[in-house]
């Protein structure tokens, strides 16, 4: 008998065939390996082990490749000879996993800038340990004919490439070279014939010297246009919010190496290694030195290396060492992938663009990536590198569900027969351009996989305002299925933790604090704990202390209005009122009576303590003052100081109670008792020490090994630091989980969906 093997994973477009092609002539194999829809499918007409097969022909996948099951099966022998690589298999359902976007490899580097060698300089130089993949792909398998690459036939030292089993391009569907494949051409703002787009070399050239001479240069990455713009150029940058509309969110940075990293931020042996990674993400470091402009009051730059081609070339001739790269878009829109929507958009805010004619098949945004104390990631955004690789596998369920995931931070959950895939973090759905985003990608994941909708499974938020809400009654009414699942938000937080740590049937404590979120009584809900399992539902048995939220969910815009609520009215009067203009503390008294809406919202309770530190002004990016907040702590604790827990604010009979703590913080404030930045490091510690305070009472009557932490509050790393430590003391023998493979915040709203529908959780 011979031997039937099928690898699942990420094994398409890693150089997983070639790999194994030369692992078969190394241990003189006969058979076959080829692509299908499951994964990669190998015949060989040797009847190997099953520990063979890992330890011999399995032992040393390429860096790219993750292997997450190997199926042996003994089979009739076939009359082959030798070993080769044969047609993809396109027949039968489509199940094998979508490749990642790679940073370009150590060889292809190599190449990029030898001067003797064919793809010396070219910008789309790629090989199958690196290169696009998700952001070329048009369909599976993963072969050239279905990639945005088809346009370009190979030419003939191409082809012998790509067709040599022992050559590391061997079937690298996007491989080319600069006398067959697409490249990059140079649009100044005003076009005409004496000022026409410069191509190649000469244009990377250019673009380089313009960014070094104080240009803005919208660039056509690997999933969509960036901006760019020397970082150390005061004048620049200020240019660049202005015309991108973007007043106080920070931009990330793009550096030539790691010492030109080091001179404007801290970076340890982990980060250097997960900025050099294949997934090369932009990593949050600890600030040196003087970038005011870059990141203002953020706890944290976010920089990365260069990722592809083009970056290097672009540093090679000159271009700054330290850049800022940002999205191409107006703040808050999508990301442009299209030229021709480049060019009337971005003009508008580059001055010139540089475009390559390789399409982006669907917009890949950049991840990041933040170390905890521990130097564990800590996922903020997870796309380019990350994304959509599978998640989790949930207990089989024969059939598509889709999580339309929740209105900010969107992603889409996409589970085929329990295995479970997560899209790319989306965008804000408040907004018509991601909402098409949304349909699109919903779309494209369908499509990828060729599902069809008359069985689909819709998962959503159970906020009946949401757009993602709409959205996916809208889908359902498309594809005459029943109506969307209704999913309370803080309840899919807690699964999405379950979910990915495969704790699938044992109760767990689950700890859901972010900024906002519907709750089961019509409120705004954001400071919960939960008790329960998947299968069996989660009971809220605590929570924040509610208060009134005034101008509700808006209020997220204005801390000050926050604070109108949180804080108690004599402690308004005395502390707060006289330092406000008399028409600015009337505003806040009258929209306080107007108050109808509840709030538990552990980001709102940020909010009001950064206003009482004297945070005055509108927000004009998420989480804008809880970030203000987490940089004075951290600045304190940086420098030395210990930060102390206040009893008052504490927690009593299954609330945590603020309110007493509040005011006695706006005393602090206004008699300047104490420096902010350590008053804000106390805040950190006191709710730290109130939430686990609450779990350790929890726990007692709640019997579990496991307490799960998620919730957009969760990405401040002061907070993690300083609860950990204190679970660490009280509660030494329960497992303390984060979301792993994907972020705390809104982006796990959609995986949590589906794992409560999968396992069959009542709707709310």
């Amino acid at each position: 008998m011979s031997k039937l093997i099928t690898v699942t994973g990420v094994v398409q477009g890693v150089g997983f065939r070639p790999y194994i092609y030369r692992q078969a002539m190394k241990l003189s194999l006969t058979g076959w390996v080829r692509n299908d829809g499951e994964g990669v499918t190998i015949y060989l007409t040797q009847d190997l082990t099953d520990n063979q097969v890992r330890t011999e022909l399995l032992v040393d996948p390429p860096p790219g490749a993750r292997i997450d099951a190997i199926a042996c099966v003994a089979t009739p022998v076939q009359p082959v000879t030798g070993f080769t690589v044969i047609p993809s298999d396109s027949s039968g359902p489509k199940r094998a996993e979508v490749p990642i976007d790679l940073a370009i490899c150590t060889d292809c580097q190599m190449e990029l800038f030898d001067a003797v060698d064919r793809r010396h300089g070219y910008p789309y130089i790629n090989c199958t340990n690196c290169g696009p993949r998700f952001s070329v792909i048009l369909a599976l398998p993963y072969d050239r004919a279905n990639t945005t690459m088809a346009p370009w036939p190979p030419c003939e030292s191409c082809r012998a490439e790509y067709e040599d089993p022992l050559n590391r391009r061997f079937h690298a569907e996007p491989t080319a070279c600069p006398t067959c494949g697409p490249n990059y051409y140079l649009v100044p703002k005003t076009a005409s014939p004496l000022n026409a787009p410069t191509r190649g070399t000469a244009a990377l050239e250019l673009a380089a010297a313009h960014l070094r001479d104080g240009a803005i240069l919208g660039i056509k990455g690997i999933g969509g246009y960036l901006l760019a713009c020397d970082a150390r150029n005061e004048g620049v940058v200020g240019q660049l919010r202005s015309r991108k509309f973007r007043k106080d969110k920070p931009f990330a940075l793009m550096a030539k190496d790691l010492n030109t990293i080091m001179e404007v931020a801290g970076i340890n042996t982990n980060e250097a290694a997960l900025l050099q990674s294949s997934s090369a993400p932009i990593v949050l470091l600890e600030p040196r030195g003087e970038l005011p402009l870059v990141a203002p009051n953020a706890p944290r730059l976010g920089i990365m290396l260069p990722y592809a081609p083009l970056h290097y070339l672009l540093f090679h001739y000159g271009a700054p060492e330290l850049m800022v790269m940002t999205s191409g878009n107006r703040s808050s829109e999508p990301m442009v992938i299209e030229d021709t929507t480049a060019s009337d958009l971005l003009l508008g805010i580059a001055d010139e663009i540089l475009v390559g004619e390789r399409p982006i098949a669907r917009r890949v945004d950049d991840s990041v990536v933040a170390l905890d104390h521990r130097d564990r990631p800590v996922l903020i955004r997870r796309a380019r590198g990350y994304a959509p690789t599978r998640v989790t596998q949930l207990a089989h369920h024969a059939g598509v569900i889709v999580g339309c995931g929740a209105d900010l931070k969107s992603t889409i959950t996409l589970s085929i027969d329990g295995q479970v895939t997560t899209s790319p973090y989306l965008g804000d759905l408040s907004y018509r351009e991601i909402q098409q985003e949304h349909r699109h990608t919903l779309k494209t994941l369908l499509g990828l996989w060729e599902l069809g909708t008359a069985d689909l499974v819709l998962a959503t938020d159970a906020h009946p305002d949401y757009h993602v809400n709409q959205l996916a009654h809208t889908y359902a009414a498309e594809f005459g299925i029943d109506p969307p699942q209704e999913i309370q938000h803080h309840r899919a937080h807690f699964a999405s933790v379950l979910a990915e740590h495969r704790i699938l049937d044992d109760l767990a404590l689950g700890v859901t604090f972010d900024g906002t979120g519907y709750g089961d009584d019509g409120s705004t809900w954001g400071g919960e704990f939960f008790y329960g399992s998947l299968p069996g539902g989660f009971e809220r048995i605590a929570h924040l202390e509610p208060s009134p939220l005034p101008g509700g969910d808006a209020a997220a815009r204005y801390p000050l209005q926050c604070l109108a609520g949180f804080l108690e009215p004599d402690a308004w009067s005395q502390w707060i009122g006289p330092r406000l203009s008399t028409d600015a503390d009337d505003r806040m008294r009258l929209s306080l009576r107007l108050a109808t809406h509840k709030s538990t919202s552990v980001g709102r309770l940020f909010d009001a303590v950064a206003a009482i530190l004297g945070f005055d002004d509108k927000i004009t990016y998420e989480a804008q003052a809880a970030a203000w907040l987490e940089a004075l702590a951290t600045s304190a604790i940086r420098r030395g100081y210990r930060p102390q827990a206040n009893s008052l604010l504490s927690f009593i009979d299954n609330a945590i109670y603020y309110r007493g703590f509040l005011a006695a913080l706006a005393e602090q404030v206004y008699q300047r008792r104490q420096p902010p930045d350590e008053i804000a490091a106390d805040f950190h510690a006191s709710l730290a020490s109130a939430t686990a305070t609450a779990l350790y009472a929890l726990a007692q009557g709640h019997p579990s090994r496991f307490i799960c932490l998620s919730g957009g509050v969760f990405q401040n790393l002061v907070l993690r630091q300083a609860l950990d430590r204190q679970l660490q003391t009280c509660l030494p023998d329960h497992r303390v989980l984060y979301n792993e493979r994907l972020s705390c915040n809104d982006e796990n709203i959609s995986l949590g969906q589906v794992a409560l529908v999968v396992m069959g959780l009542p709707t709310r």
